[in-house]
């Protein structure tokens, strides 16, 4: 068995007597290139358009989803128990904010829909419930 082999990570190198190392490999300074500019189109103006003067006019859209309750307290089971029920007939969403937890419905793109969702609300036991319109 051997004690000792060389690091194959460590190359040893010889240092002069003078103590000054040279470089076996001198690097070459890169030739520089020259960069034509690129000529300007022939109006100016749709190279410098703003991303919103390009992009198509949004028009807005209306969504809407029921505010079902919020608790600033914590739930007794018979409230988890109705809520969870009445996320088998619409669709739930939480929300908590800084002293309440918010429930409330999925967002639907109609009102009728969302009329039909209140009525459900309304009729598990939710009188406070109420339609909310979003802006998007």
């Amino acid at each position: 068995m051997r004690d000792w082999a060389p690091d194959a990570f460590i190359k040893p190198i010889q240092i002069p007597a003078n103590g000054k190392l040279r470089s076996e490999a001198r690097v070459q300074p890169k030739p520089k290139t020259k960069v034509e500019p690129t000529p300007l189109a022939a109006d100016a103006s749709d190279v410098w358009k703003s991303p919103a003067a390009a992009a198509p006019e949004k028009t807005k859209t209306k969504e809407f989803r029921v505010r079902i309750v919020s608790y600033t307290t914590t739930l007794e089971p018979t409230e988890v128990a109705t809520l969870l029920r009445l996320g088998n007939e619409v669709p739930l969403k939480t929300a908590r904010l800084t002293n309440q937890t918010v429930y409330f419905t999925d967002t639907f793109d109609r009102l009728e829909d969302a009329k039909k969702a209140l009525d459900t609300c309304v009729k598990r036991g939710f009188q406070d419930a109420e339609i909310e319109v979003i802006y998007q």
